[in-house]
């Protein structure tokens, strides 16, 4: 499964918890063939990291074996609602 995931552009909000930090909460990513993924964005210590809670394809929900894995690492605000972090 392809996941593409260009944050900030091409990551879209999904839901978003009343938190102080409007990165956290569950995230979607963009739409790459009918596929695509749930992430789920929380404090990994003073930073945010990202992991892909549930993923999809053209067809519905799948049990990929990219659930569980990490694609945001330390993430951490600029300021102005920007980021940066590695993918």
């Amino acid at each position: 499964m392809k996941i593409i995931l260009a944050f900030g552009l091409t990551v879209f909000f999904l839901f978003n918890s009343v938190e102080a930090e409007p990165a956290l909460g569950t995230w979607i990513t963009e739409t790459d063939d009918g596929a695509y993924a749930y992430i789920k964005m929380e404090k990994c210590g003073e930073k945010i990291c990202g992991k892909i809670v549930r993923t999809f394809d053209k067809n519905g929900e799948i049990q990929s074996d990219k659930i569980g894995k990490t694609i945001v690492i330390e993430m951490v605000p600029q300021g102005n609602e920007k980021y940066v972090g590695e993918l």
